[in-house]
This record gives structure tokens, sequence and C-alpha cells, in this order.
């Protein structure tokens, strides 16, 4: 925790005096001759140009180290305050009439026996990953079917087949092409809003046609324009965006474990299960 931390400050002027005469007197032996100087403190690990000082120094400068690790936890402890504090608003901030729309295009696609492709790139493409888990399992319900969601970031040598016979950005795109059927929905996950390959799968989404939907940044980007409905992170960074997006996965996954729990229900009373 402490390793960006200088293990010694500034050593206080008026022991410089007192420095240099032990540099040259050195460390008295057992048998009267001087010895190089120990490490500061006597402490082994210490730096060897340092002389060994008395116990009021060594106490001096612990404090003066103590001090600096004080404010080092201030500060640290003042910024995770404002994160969080931004990361409130933020949740505050975030549209649920824009929500409500992509709940309602994943409510018909499982209506309908529709599957659910999930994308995104680095910390998104692990969101993708836990969203299509968390909506596959996490909303079972005995006498529903299952909700179908598949990751189009988890199939590692496929993606590096297409990445390297054709390009990156044809990852997700041509995943799709093998599977995807009209009535089925592709959510993009991108904080820029921006990313070819994501936006390559949408565009082919929509020619199949497919319901597209993104979640994006603050500002949406291009992909903003192309999706059918899409949610805004309203962070002050990446972190707080993909922090949002996450969130949104697990809400939306809650929302969707009521709806197919409520379809068993509708089910069972019918007599069709």
């Amino acid at each position: 925790m402490w390793a960006g931390l200088p293990l010694f400050p500034q050593i206080p002027l008026r022991l410089e005096s007192q420095f240099s005469r032990l540099k040259e007197e050195g460390n008295d032996s057992a048998g009267g001759s001087k010895g190089p100087a120990r490490p500061f403190g006597g402490v082994r690990g210490g730096p060897a140009f340092l002389p060994h000082l008395p116990p009021e120094a060594v106490q001096e400068q612990r404090n003066l180290n103590s001090y600096g690790r004080r404010e080092h936890i201030l500060e640290s402890t003042e910024s995770i305050t404002t994160y969080f504090s931004e990361l409130e608003q933020m949740l505050r901030d975030i549209s649920q009439p824009h929500l409500q729309q992509v709940l309602s295009l994943l409510e018909d696609a499982y209506y309908n026996g529709h599957r659910m492709f999930i994308m995104g790139n680095g910390g998104s493409a692990a969101t993708a990953s836990h969203f299509a888990l968390d909506l596959a399992k996490n909303t079972i319900t005995p006498g529903a079917p299952r909700l179908k969601a598949i990751s189009l970031t988890d199939h590692v040598p496929l993606i590096t087949a297409w990445s390297n016979d054709t390009a990156y950005e044809h990852i997700f795109e041509e995943q799709l092409a093998n599977m995807i059927e009209p009535g089925d929905v592709v959510i993009g996950i991108s904080t820029s809003g921006k990313s070819p390959n994501v936006i390559n799968a949408l565009r082919l989404a929509k020619q199949t046609p497919a319901a597209t939907i993104g979640l994006l940044g603050a500002n949406g980007g291009l992909i903003k324009h192309i999706v059918d409905a899409y949610v805004l992170a309203p962070g002050q960074n990446i972190e707080q965006e993909e922090d949002a997006h996450m969130i949104l996965a697990h809400v939306i996954t809650r929302h969707m474990r009521e709806v197919v729990h409520s379809y068993a229900q509708k089910l069972a009373l019918a007599g069709t299960n």
C-alpha cells in the first residue's frame, strides 16, 4: 500500500552536521577500529548511505514518516468519498424511460423465443460475459421456457481466427452471421460508443432484422444513432461508466427474472406447462 511513498522523507536540517561527523568517524567495532557506516537507524534494508542515528533522531524520523502516511490516507479517503458521491449521482441521472425501452425489447424477445447476443471490448467484454451468464442462469424458473442469452466475447479461438484472417473489427459480426435470426436482440456495450467491431455487428443485426440495444457511456457516440434503444451512463470517467453498465446488467437481469416468473405463473394457470 505504501510502495509509492519514500521510505525516508527530507531529513531535518539540524541533523546534517551529525550525519557529516558520523560519516567521518564510522561505527567503532568491538576492537576499536572503524567499520562501515550502518543503515539508517540500524535497520536492515535501509539506505546504505545513511549512518546510524541516535534514538531521538530515529524517533523523529519515524514521526515524519507517520505524518506523511497519515496525509496519504486522508487524501485517499477524500478520493474514495468523491468517487462514491459521483457514482451515486450518475445512477440517479440514468434515464428510466430509456431503460424501459430496453426492457420492452428484451421482454418481446423472450416471449417469442428469440435469443439475446451480447458483446463488448475490454472491460465491456467482461461485462458482456457476466451479463449473459446472469440472464441465462439467474432467470431460470420451473415451468417457464429458459431465456436464451449468448456472449460473443467468450469463444477465444473463433475470435482470434476472425481477427487473424480478416480484421478485429469483424469478430462479432462474423459470429452473428452464423446464428442471428429475425426477432433476436443484439446488445452492444461500449463506453465510447464508437467501437468498430460492435458497430459492424449492430448494423448486421439491423439488416436481419433484429432488435438492437446499446449500453453506452456519457455521450453515446455513433452507436446511440444506430440502435433501437439505449441507456447512457453519464459518469465522470470510464470506470464509473463501466460500474453503471454492470449495475444495469443486474437491474435488467432482476427484471427479466420477474418476467420469466410471471410467465410461469400464467402458463400454470392456463394448464400449458
